[in-house]
């Protein structure tokens, strides 16, 4: 059989079966483009993307659209017959799940990479990701040879290799002849019901459509917008990371002058008042936000993916629920199971979850642990994730499990590093926890003075990279820096000491090696209380939120040698002198409850003076005599330390900690201080700190303040 036959008769059984397959081309790019030309028979299908970063490979599909590895992003919601991805130019997991993503009913993947002998050893230029500067490189892929292991067990996916025979698809042909099912709508019908029922039902009662990729959420979202309209709705906002992202709602409305697409931003910002509020794509926009949006709008429908190629998904998932249990009593999931832009079981689909663990579970242990479980700690080298399918997908299960946004680069990362050490606990055999941590620093004087300058920002130096050109330490570029990225703990056995059992393994094994050992994340109350209960200290917070979670970095260290010491002694001075001002402007929408934690973090909290008589009288004024809060801020800044002091040091903060921090140190409109029950005025705000001043004066100088009230006859 001819490539052109092989061509025929694989996109005949793809349209008759409404199939996706995908077609490996092993050899070298030149004979793959010329071979890809045979199998379409030179004829080019309507629509054809071709995935490359080298415009030689593009060139010869006159009408495709280009698109480099690091743009995929923009073409999620798009479809292709065809898409060409080029192997050559780096095989990034999260481009290829979304190119193989883009792939209609009846297409084909078609990949180009180097000859299976030769691929792992091959300078993949997606490296540069991951690979750390000044170290030496891996001999070879681990995460390529994973992937050769997939594409060879993997039906549905044709491997043609140069200079040798064509597969055999006669005999597979035959295997799989039977007639498709027609598509089934009835999950996307109680889909559309759902979104109705939002607009037409009580208020607060928003839905969650939930499913994979290809199961008409978004379509559904559009239809019932259609029907709402015809019925007399007057307006409907759909929202989403972009306008091409709800690209698929605005086709199903049917009427694109009456639906109107708003940026999440503007919807929190500005006034609004749809009949119905639409998100697509949960997942792409910070839960922050999202929050935001079911606090102003009480009739709002969102669709979400599950296993998205993207790297969105069971994480996001986790903490969408969360915040929806929290927020809304009323809220009700709806699950679409059955595809709809492809048949079931579909090849491609199949060969995508597989190669990218786009599914990966987390075994449930077996048995019960009581108490404080015995664990055992070790480490685990990237070719035994290679080899054993189950351990990888634990591992990468927990990570996706428990992290908002893992992605198929994430699996790359863990297999290829050349500065990954991977730390797994165990109980009874039973994998529950892993880290990760990544060794940085130790650059040269050279390399140092251009960071600080922001001239360079070389790979895999986070940390020390930070510290240098940001808060301006040039000796912290020499030292060796630990950076821990991870740390996940399985569900049922959170919160007995895993996490911290795996974190005091992670600085014994650096023990003598590291000078200083730190963590950079998305500022939670949570995550900053269990860093700092183990005595790591801020030094850092981003001014910029990260889109993933919408909230800040943050970033925290602690010394493990004498240079070390010095150098986080300096840098938390360095960050508390700068504290006060920040909080005030470019920190002024920080998490409250995050800042008596810093606050605690950096010794603010230890031993502060005791206040002055002269402060006493003014607090006192503020609290019975009506003084006026502006005249009073430094010493109501004070009483803040000292109620920090007297609160308990472990934990999220109370309410009234968190009220004072908003009002007092980061200057909130009393309508924009979340530690109120309800958004409230300037005067039910103040009597309310008027309130806890006066307790606070009551419970901690009892004595000075029966003093001043005789002294001024106050109440």
């Amino acid at each position: 059989m001819h490539l052109e036959e092989f061509g025929q008769a694989l996109r005949r059984t793809a349209g008759f079966r409404r199939h996706r397959y995908c077609v490996l081309f092993c050899g070298t790019a030149n004979w793959a483009v010329d071979a890809i030309h045979q199998l379409t028979n030179g004829a080019q299908p309507d629509a054809t993307l071709v995935v490359s970063d080298r415009p030689e490979i593009a060139s010869p599909f006159d009408d495709a659209s280009p698109v480099s590895l690091h743009r995929t992003q923009h073409i999620l919601g798009r479809e292709y017959d065809l898409v060409l991805y080029d192997g050559y130019s780096g095989l990034d997991p999260d481009a290829l799940g979304i190119a193989g993503g883009t792939v209609r009913a009846g297409g084909l993947l078609i990949l180009i990479a180097p000859d299976f002998g030769q691929w792992p050893a091959y300078r993949d230029p997606h490296y540069t990701r991951i690979i750390s500067h000044g170290k030496p490189l891996p001999p070879f892929s681990h995460y390529i040879q994973r992937f050769i292991r997939v594409v060879s067990h993997s039906p549905g996916v044709f491997t043609i290799c140069q200079d040798r025979k064509l597969p055999d698809i006669g005999t597979w042909q035959q295997k799989r002849a039977r007639i498709p099912a027609a598509p089934d709508f009835s999950d996307q019908k109680k889909a559309v019901a759902a979104v109705i029922k939002v607009a037409a039902g009580k208020r607060r009662r928003p839905v969650v459509l939930l499913s994979d990729r290809g199961r008409g959420k978004s379509a559904s979202l559009g239809i019932a917008a259609r029907q709402l309209l015809d019925d007399g709705m007057d307006q409907i906002i759909v929202t989403g990371k972009n306008r091409p992202s709800v690209d698929a709602v605005f086709r199903h409305a049917g009427h694109p002058e009456r639906l109107q697409y708003v940026h999440p931003h503007q919807l929190i910002h500005d006034d609004h008042r749809p009949g119905l509020l639409l998100v697509d794509e949960a997942a792409s926009i910070p839960v922050s936000s999202l929050q935001r949006l079911l606090d102003r709008y009480p009739r709002i429908a969102f669709a979400s993916t599950v296993h998205g190629y993207e790297g969105t998904g069971r994480g996001f998932l986790l903490k969408f629920t969360e915040l929806l249990d929290h927020r809304t009593r009323g809220w009700r999931p709806c699950v679409l199971h059955t595809p709809l832009r492809w048949a079931q079981n579909d090849p491609l689909e199949q060969f995508l979850f597989r190669s990218l663990l786009l599914d990966a579970e987390p075994h449930r242990p077996e048995g019960t642990a009581t108490g404080k479980p015995e664990i055992q700690v070790d480490t685990v080298e990237p070719r035994t994730l290679c080899q054993d399918e189950r351990l990888l997908t634990d591992l990468f299960g927990l990570l996706t499990q428990a992290h908002y946004r893992t992605r198929p680069y994430d699996l790359r990362h863990l297999l290829d590093s050349n500065s990954l050490t991977i730390f797994r606990s165990q109980w009874k055999g039973q994998t529950i926890g892993v880290a990760l941590a990544v060794t940085e620093g130790g650059l040269d004087d050279s390399m140092a003075g251009e960071i600080w300058k922001n001239q360079r920002r070389p790979n895999g130096h986070l940390l020390p990279e930070l510290l240098c050109a940001q808060q301006g330490f040039i000796e912290a570029a020499p030292l060796k820096f630990v950076r821990i990225m991870r740390i996940v703990v399985h569900p049922e056995f959170q919160r007995r000491g895993v996490g911290t059992g795996l974190l005091h393994h992670i600085e014994e094994h650096f023990s003598g090696t590291a000078d200083i050992l730190g963590t950079l994340f998305s500022a939670a109350p949570d995550v900053m209380a269990f860093w700092c209960r183990c005595g790591y200290r801020p030094v850092r917070i981003g001014v910029g939120s990260r889109h993933q979670s919408g909230s800040p970095s943050i970033c925290l260290i602690r010394p493990g040698s004498e240079p070390g010491k010095i150098l986080v002694r300096q840098a938390v001075q360095k960050f508390s002198d700068n504290l006060g001002i920040q909080l005030k402007t470019v920190l002024k929408d920080l998490d409250p409850a995050l800042v008596p934690l810093i606050y605690r973090a950096m010794g603010k909290d230890s031993k502060p003076r005791d206040l002055t008589m002269a402060e006493l009288e003014s607090l006192a004024g503020f609290a019975y005599a009506g003084h006026h809060l502006d005249n009073n801020r430094a010493v109501l800044e004070r009483i803040w330390e000292m109620a920090l002091q007297h609160s308990l040091h472990t934990g999220v903060p109370g309410r009234d900690l968190i009220l004072f921090g908003e009002r007092i140190l980061q200057g909130k409109d009393w309508k924009a201080c979340t530690a109120l029950p309800a958004p409230q005025g300037r005067k039910k705000g103040t009597a309310r700190l008027r309130k806890l001043v006066g307790e606070f004066l009551l419970r901690t100088c009892p004595r000075q303040l029966e003093t001043i009230r005789s002294r001024f006859n106050l109440p």
